[in-house]
């Protein structure tokens, strides 16, 4: 067990949780309020009562659960800055609420305010640990989802996605073909190819590259 130091301890960081799922929004807020160092500070069905109580409940670190159906997101974070400028926002989505979130942006980049950005996947411990070091000042971008908000398009049709999701999963190129109605030169040819587009060294680079890029 680490034991943090004493004025470690006694430094509360106040969290504001807006999350719409009921059931995530409870476990979340039980995650936070079982930290000695986190308080919570206040919880929110929905992003628009989030500026007005960042600022009334003096929140140092605002987690929005987003799953990018939320058209109003972007302004949501403008007004939090405004209205609560000490406040970091954390952003909490999945990989399709970053590619539904994309298009509520238009184009835009992620805007400054966004001090970090965390795929749901994460366990609890790893989501304290972001938060503790947000609140330290640190900016926590998870490459996947910042590819999933680029700009740039996917270079790979379907047909590749698909070898390469099952070349990402370990499948033998054998495997690949059968499964895909290939022949094995095909497959091969198909991951030289996916290779070259991503301008990456291998196969397993590929993989890297379209994972952190959004484009499987």
């Amino acid at each position: 067990m680490v034991v943090r130091p004493a004025s470690a301890r006694s430094r509360r960081i106040r969290v504001l949780l807006v999350e719409r799922a009921g059931l995530l929004r409870g476990a979340l807020a039980a995650v936070f309020s079982a930290e000695d160092d986190l308080e919570l500070a206040a919880t929110l069905d929905t992003l628009d009562g989030a500026p007005a109580a960042a600022s009334r409940e003096r929140a140092e670190l605002a987690v929005l659960g987003v799953d990018g159906s939320e058209a109003s997101t972007p302004e949501t974070v403008s007004r939090l800055r405004e209205q609560a400028p000490d406040c970091a926002i954390v952003v909490l989505t999945t990989r399709r609420g970053a590619d539904r979130l994309r298009r509520a942006l238009a184009g835009r980049p992620v805007p400054e305010q966004v001090r970090a950005l965390i795929d749901t996947d994460t366990t609890p411990g790893q989501l304290v640990r972001y938060l503790r070091r947000v609140a330290g000042g640190e900016r926590v971008m998870d490459p996947r989802l910042l590819g999933r908000l680029s700009n740039r398009s996917n270079p790979l049709t379907r047909r590749e996605r698909e070898v390469l999701e099952l070349a990402a999963l370990g499948t033998p190129r054998a495997e690949i073909a059968a499964r895909l109605h290939l022949a094995v030169g095909t497959v091969r040819n198909y991951l030289y190819t996916i290779v070259r587009k991503t301008g990456a060294r291998s196969v397993a680079d590929a993989v890297r590259v379209a994972e952190r890029s959004g484009w499987l």
